[in-house]
């Protein structure tokens, strides 16, 4: 009887370790996907800037006279002319639906980095130490971490 009661723990170390390597892998693999999304979204974020400091400098650019004779708008760095009321027709659309895409890819993140958050930590922190924390959560409250309050 003790032969088998050894056998059944063995197999039972074995399984948990097996179980535990294959927590690991998945949590890698979540980490590598959460960097990966992040470096992503800080590349749209500063496109969205990028972006934004453009039409800014059109619009700065403008003046009344210009407005009034429907002149063309010069773009800076391209010296292209554009028809006035085609680009402030078009460039609040434009900016909207880059804005738009900013959100969606950080609302993804987000729910990235939700699933991460849930994983077995100790775990991984066991097999890698600290090189399992992700480089996006320097900002966690900033795109959508639930915060929980215990009481006791």
């Amino acid at each position: 009887m003790s032969e088998r009661l050894l056998r059944w723990r063995q197999d039972k170390a074995l399984k948990t370790e097996q179980t535990r390597q294959a927590a690991m892998e998945i949590t890698e693999n979540l980490l590598q996907t959460a960097n990966d999304s992040a470096r992503h979204v800080r590349n749209f974020y500063i496109t969205f800037l990028l972006l934004a400091l453009y039409i800014s400098v059109i619009v700065w650019s403008t003046t009344d006279e210009m407005l009034l004779r429907i002149s063309p708008v010069t773009l800076p760095l391209l010296n292209l002319k554009l028809p006035i009321k085609g680009f402030y027709a078009f460039a609040p659309y434009l900016f909207l639906i880059t804005h738009f895409n900013l959100l969606m890819q950080l609302n993804l993140l987000a729910s990235m980095l939700h699933r991460l958050k849930n994983t077995d930590w100790k775990v991984c922190h066991e097999q890698i130490g600290n090189l399992c924390k992700p480089a996006c959560f320097r900002f966690p409250s900033f795109i959508g971490f639930r915060r929980t309050i215990t009481v006791g």
